[in-house]
C-alpha cells in the first residue's frame, strides 16, 4: 500500500502513486474548451459561446467552467482539489456590434442635441459601458426631461442585438441550425409579469392583445429587431458568374427582352435620381437671433397649451434640447407673435423641423423611436395640419401614421409604472425627476391618442389606434405636473413616488361610462380624464359610422342595432357638455378653453352621427357644389330624416356661436368653424319656411346661449324631433330658410375664420367657403334632384 505525502490518498501501485505526485507538481490538467455536460458525458465539446452545438442540439443549458489564471501548484491549497466555478456567462455582442453602439450613441448625441451629453457609464449585461446617460431621477442630476432617454425602454439596445439576433448573425458552413439558439430552456410566460395594470378583466373571447404583452415582447416589427449597420453604402452585389450570358433555358412566358439601351437607361436613371441632391441649399443668413428665438419658445409655453401637456415646462432646457423639437417649438411660438414676417418664418422654420426628422430616421432607427424624436414629430404633425401649407398638411397626415407606428415601437401606449419607481432612500428631488420622466411619458402617450383621434374626427379618417393596445393609466393632476419645483410637487404630493398610488386604467374608465359600478365611489372631476373620455366616445362614433356603411349591413340591417348604438354613444357625450357661457362664470380662463374645446368636439359629433353627412359634403366643397353625384346623395339625405336635418342644424348654429364668442387660437378650432358653415350653407335648404303671417310667426334662436334653462331645452329639443311652425334664426340672420339668411350665415362663417389668425388654415377654409357661394348662386326653385 502506498500512500500520497501530499494528500494522504492510498494508491496500491507503484506507479499510479507516481503519476498522482506529477499532478502535484505541475497542478491539475486544465480544459480550457469542454462545458460541464460535455465534460461529464465524455464526448468531444465544440467550445462554441455562449453554447456548444451539443448542447445545443440537446436544447440544454451549456455552462464553461472557471478556472484560477494561476497553474503554479503554490496557489493550490495542499488538501484540496482545484475547486472549478461553474458560470453562465451572458451572451456578448459581437465586435462589429460594439463598433456600432459606439457610432449610434455619437451619432445620437450630435443629431439631437448638438453637443455631448454629461457621461455616466452603463453596463448591459455581457457588454462593455459604451454609451452615456443622463437619467431623471439620478442623484445630482440636472433638470432634463426631452434630452434623457432611458435607453431600457427602447425597443432595441444601442450596445447589442436583440432577442432575435441570429437573424442577422454572421453563418459559417457547417453549422446547425440550432447553434444559433440562445435560450434553449423551456420557458413560460409569467402572468405576473405582464404590463397591463388591469387585472380586473373579465374572462371573454375578445380581450386585448396587449394584455399577453410580457416585459420582453417587442411589437409589429418584432422579427426584423437587431442592430442595424452604420455603413448605409449601397453597392448592387454580383449576380452569378462572372459572364455575363445564362446557360439556354425556356422561358416561361413570351415577354418582350430588354434591350442594351434599355439596361442603359436603367443606370442613367438610377445614378440621375440618387446624385441629385435631394433638397436645395438652404440660407441661414436671416436666422433669427437667440433673443427672439427665446422670445418665440416662451410664446410656445404661453399660448400653446394642450389639454394634455407633454412637455414639462419647469424642467425644459433648450440647451439641450434636439435641434428638431427647438425649431419645431420655435414654429408654433411664432405663430403667435406681431413680428414681420412670422408666418413665413413659420413654415421654413417647421420645413427644417422635417426635414431633420426625416435625416435622423434615415440615419437611425433607434432614435426614431425615442421619445424627444416623438416629440419633435408630434409638434410638426399639430403644426402641419393647421398651417394651411399643402406640404405639410401632408407631412401633418403622415406624421399621425409614423408617429403612431414609432409609439407603439417604444411601448409608448404600455404600462411601465414599476420600472420607473426611484431608489426608496432618494431625496425629493430624484423622486420628482423620476416622477417627472415616468409622467411625461405617459402624457407622451395621450397626446398622441388625443392627436389621432381628433384628426380621425376632423378629418373623417380611420383611427390609427387601437383601444385595445392602451394599458396606461391616465394622467395625474395638471397641478403636479406643473409643480416648478420638487418642494411644491411634493406639497401637492405628501406620500411621495410609492407603489400604492391609485391610479385609473384607460380601460376601467371607459368601461365606468356605461357601468358606473365598476369604479365604485370614484367620480372624474379632472378636465384631462373628461378630456381623453370624450375624445374616445368619439372614436366609437367613428367606428359606428364606418360600420354602418359598410357591406355587412347589406346582408341584415336588422339584427344590428347601429342607430341604437348611435344614440347612446351620442347621449353619453351631451352627458359630457358643459356651456362655456356657465363655464366662464365659475371657472379659470383655462377651464373655459377646455370646456370650449369640449363642446366643440361633442357638437361636431353630432355632425358625424348624421348617417353619411361627413361623406357626401367635402365632395360637394371640393367642387363648389358641382358634384352631381354628392347633390343627388345630398337631396336623399335630406329626404331620409327631416329630423336630422335640423338637429345638423342646430349644432353647427352652436359651434359657430361658441366660435364667435370664444376664440381661443387652438389649432382645431378652423376646422369645426369650417365644418359649421359649410353644414348650414347646405342642410338649411331644406328647412320648411313657417307659414302663416310673418309678423306674427314665433322665431326661435337656435345659437343663443345654453344656460341649462329647461323651458330653452325644451323648445330646441320639440323643434328638432317634430319641426313646429317656427322662424329660424340665428345671431344676424333672421330667417335661416330664405336665400339671404343662408349667403347671411356662410358670411358670418368667414368672417369668424378670418378672425382666426393664428393658424394659416382658417384662410382656406374661408376662401373655400366662399368660392361655394360665388360658385353656385343657386336658387330655391334651382335646388332640385
Amino acid at each position: 500500500m502506498h500512500a500520497c505525502n501530499t494528500c494522504s490518498k492510498p494508491f496500491v501501485r507503484k506507479d499510479s502513486l507516481n503519476r498522482h505526485l506529477k499532478m502535484h507538481e505541475r497542478g491539475p490538467k486544465i480544459r480550457k474548451k469542454s462545458c460541464d455536460r460535455c465534460q461529464k458525458s465524455k464526448i468531444k465539446c465544440s467550445g462554441d459561446r455562449p453554447q456548444c452545438r451539443s448542447c445545443a442540439h440537446r436544447r440544454a443549458s451549456c455552462i464553461y467552467p472557471r478556472y484560477p489564471e494561476s497553474k503554479s501548484s503554490s496557489d493550490v491549497h495542499p488538501n484540496t482539489d482545484i475547486p472549478l466555478i461553474p458560470e453562465v456567462e451572458p451572451p456578448r455582442s459581437p465586435p462589429h456590434a460594439i463598433k456600432q453602439s459606439h457610432q449610434q450613441a455619437s451619432s445620437f448625441v450630435h443629431t439631437l442635441s448638438g453637443e455631448s451629453l454629461p457621461v455616466q457609464a452603463v453596463v448591459v449585461q455581457g457588454v462593455d459601458p459604451i454609451f452615456p446617460t443622463n437619467l431623471p431621477g439620478a442623484p445630482h442630476s440636472p433638470p432634463q426631461l426631452l434630452n434623457s432617454i432611458d435607453y431600457n425602454t427602447l425597443p432595441m439596445d444601442f450596445a447589442g442585438l436583440s432577442d432575435l439576433d441570429w437573424l442577422f448573425q454572421d453563418t459559417h458552413e457547417g453549422t446547425y441550425f440550432d447553434d444559433f439558439l440562445t435560450n434553449n430552456e423551456p420557458q413560460t410566460c409569467n402572468t405576473s409579469s405582464l404590463t397591463h395594470s388591469d387585472q380586473s378583466w373579465p374572462s371573454t373571447s375578445q380581450e386585448p392583445a396587449a394584455k399577453y404583452l410580457s416585459s420582453r415582447d417587442r411589437q409589429c416589427d418584432w422579427p426584423m429587431d437587431g442592430a442595424i449597420p452604420t455603413d448605409r453604402r449601397l453597392d448592387i452585389p454580383k449576380l452569378g458568374k462572372n459572364h455575363s450570358s445564362l446557360p439556354s433555358r425556356p422561358y416561361f412566358f413570351r415577354v418582350s427582352s430588354i434591350t442594351e439601351d434599355d439596361r442603359s437607361k436603367l443606370q442613367g436613371s438610377i445614378s440621375y435620381l440618387l446624385e441629385k441632391p435631394l433638397w436645395t441649399a438652404v440660407s441661414l443668413a436671416n436666422f433669427p437671433s437667440k433673443e427672439k428665438l427665446d422670445h418665440c419658445i416662451d410664446l410656445f409655453f404661453a399660448n400653446f397649451r394642450p389639454v394634455v401637456s407633454f412637455i414639462h415646462q419647469p424642467t425644459f432646457d433648450p440647451t439641450n434640447a434636439p435641434v428638431a423639437l427647438i425649431l419645431a417649438m420655435t414654429s408654433i411660438g411664432a405663430c403667435f407673435t406681431n413680428m414681420d414676417g412670422a408666418q413665413a418664418f413659420a413654415k421654413a422654420t417647421a420645413e427644417l423641423s422635417r426635414r431633420m426628422l426625416l435625416a435622423t430616421e434615415e440615419q437611425s432607427t433607434q432614435l426614431v423611436r425615442s421619445e424627444p424624436y416623438l416629440t419633435s414629430q408630434i409638434l410638426l404633425g399639430i403644426y402641419g395640419c393647421s398651417s394651411g401649407d399643402r406640404r405639410l398638411f401632408s407631412t401633418g397626415e403622415a406624421c399621425r401614421i409614423t408617429l403612431i407606428q414609432n409609439a407603439k415601437l417604444t411601448r409608448l401606449f404600455q404600462d411601465t409604472s414599476q420600472k420607473m419607481q426611484p431608489p426608496a432612500d432618494s431625496d425629493s428631488t430624484a423622486q420628482w425627476h423620476a416622477w417627472i420622466h415616468h409622467e411625461g411619458r405617459k402624457r407622451l402617450a395621450w397626446a398622441i391618442y388625443e392627436f389621432d383621434a381628433l384628426q380621425s374626427i376632423l378629418g373623417n379618417q380611420r383611427p390609427g389606434i387601437s383601444t385595445g393596445d392602451i394599458t396606461i393609466s391616465l394622467p395625474e393632476d395638471t397641478a403636479r405636473w406643473e409643480a416648478s419645483s420638487a418642494y411644491s410637487w411634493m406639497s401637492l404630493r405628501p406620500w411621495g413616488f410609492s407603489e400604492e398610488d391609485e391610479s385609473i386604467t384607460f380601460r376601467n374608465t371607459m368601461r365606468s361610462v356605461f357601468e358606473p359600478s365598476v369604479l365604485g365611489t370614484i367620480r372624474f372631476t379632472d378636465v384631462q380624464h373628461i378630456h381623453i373620455i370624450v375624445i374616445t366616445l368619439s372614436r366609437f362614433l367613428w367606428s359606428m359610422k364606418e360600420l354602418q356603411q359598410g357591406p355587412i349591413m347589406d346582408i341584415g340591417p336588422e339584427q344590428w342595432p347601429i342607430l341604437e348604438h348611435k344614440k347612446s354613444l351620442l347621449g353619453k357625450l351631451d352627458s359630457y357638455l358643459v356651456s362655456p357661457y356657465v363655464a366662464r362664470d365659475t371657472v379659470m380662463d383655462d377651464d373655459v378653453q377646455r370646456a370650449v374645446q369640449r363642446a366643440l368636439i361633442i357638437h361636431t359629433c353630432h355632425l358625424y352621427a348624421a348617417s353619411d353627412l361627413m361623406d357626401w359634403l367635402p365632395a360637394l366643397l371640393r367642387c363648389s357644389g358641382r358634384n352631381e353625384a354628392a347633390r343627388q346623395r345630398m337631396f336623399q339625405w335630406a329626404e331620409e330624416n327631416q329630423a336630422q336635418v335640423r338637429s345638423v342644424v342646430y349644432h353647427s348654429a352652436q359651434i359657430l356661436a361658441i366660435c364667435r364668442d370664444f376664440t381661443f387660437n387652438t389649432p382645431t378650432e378652423a376646422f369645426h368653424a369650417f365644418y359649421a358653415g359649410a353644414v348650414l350653407w347646405y342642410a338649411s335648404w331644406f328647412l320648411a319656411p313657417a307659414n302663416g303671417d310673418r309678423d306674427n310667426r314665433l322665431s326661435l334662436q337656435i345659437d343663443q346661449p345654453v344656460r341649462g334653462d329647461p323651458l330653452e331645452a325644451s323648445d330646441i329639443t320639440t323643434w328638432v324631433n317634430y319641426g313646429n311652425n317656427l322662424t329660424i334664426s340665428m345671431y344676424g340672420v333672421s330667417d335661416l330658410s330664405t336665400a339671404p339668411g343662408r349667403v347671411k350665415v356662410v358670411e358670418q362663417a368667414v368672417r369668424i375664420l378670418q378672425r382666426m389668425r393664428v393658424w394659416k388654415v382658417s384662410e382656406r377654409f374661408a376662401s373655400i367657403l366662399m368660392q361655394v357661394v360665388r360658385g353656385q348662386k343657386l336658387e330655391t326653385d334651382t335646388m332640385t334632384p
